[in-house]
């Protein structure tokens, strides 16, 4: 073979050089097929969050129509009327042997330590009245004819 023939031939490629090359490829291309991956979770979860956060108005919307259904149910009017209904021999306790409590506020609006201890009974013939923050609700109370 001529000095020619040897200068016409192609360089090899070294296993080192391609070696490295592969490893440098294989990375990249991990970590772009990691990175649209990852935005993709990103993108469904944000998803689940507007239906789940669309749902929560829902159900909001709902409790609000159900508590204009109650509100009726509560009353002194439709309880006597659903008693004279039914036809159940009722009759009304007169107000001198009525006692009226203090209902305490739901847990949500209590401070932290009146969840915890309890408030002490009223002295004894007296009444108790409830307070300023404590919503009031008219009450009747019924007795069965004997």
């Amino acid at each position: 073979m001529t000095f020619a023939a040897k200068a016409r031939k192609k360089p090899r490629l070294s296993t080192r050089f391609i070696a490295k090359w592969s490893v440098l490829a294989f990375l990249v291309i991990g970590a772009a097929v990691l990175y649209v991956w990852q935005k993709n979770v990103i993108i469904t979860l944000g998803y689940d969050i507007t239906g789940l956060k669309k749902e929560i108005r829902e159900a909001g919307e709902e409790e609000l129509k159900l508590q204009v259904k109650l509100a009726p149910l509560h009353t002194t009017q439709y309880l006597l009327k659903k008693v004279q209904e039914k036809g159940l021999d009722f009759q009304e306790v007169p107000q001198t042997r009525l006692i009226t409590l203090a209902t305490p506020p739901p847990l949500e609006e209590m401070p932290a330590i009146r969840r915890v201890t309890h408030n002490p009974p009223a002295a004894s013939g007296s009444l108790a009245t409830p307070s300023a923050t404590t919503p009031h609700r008219e009450s009747i109370v019924l007795q069965q004819k004997r």
